[in-house]
């Protein structure tokens, strides 16, 4: 299992999921929309692609310990 801290501008969550789980699939367990967000895993932004990739596929494996993280950039952010 893999603990997860999912945070974004309206949720703050700890969870743990398999490493056979998505980021989108996780966003999903919290209830988190993150449609026009950038989202990203230990501070590194992620590709469409990798949104629908598994955490193991992604490099991280049962133990290991992650923020995930999706942030509303609004038109007046700089």
């Amino acid at each position: 299992m893999i603990k997860v801290s999912v945070k974004t501008n309206t949720t703050r969550r700890e969870i743990t999921v398999q490493p056979s789980t998505t980021p989108l699939e996780i966003f999903a367990q919290v209830g988190a929309n993150v449609g026009g967000c950038s989202v990203n895993i230990n501070g590194k932004t992620l590709t469409n692609t990798e949104l629908n990739s598994t955490l193991e596929n992604l490099g991280y494996k049962s133990g290991d310990e992650i923020a995930l993280g999706a942030i509303v950039k609004a038109d007046g952010a700089r």
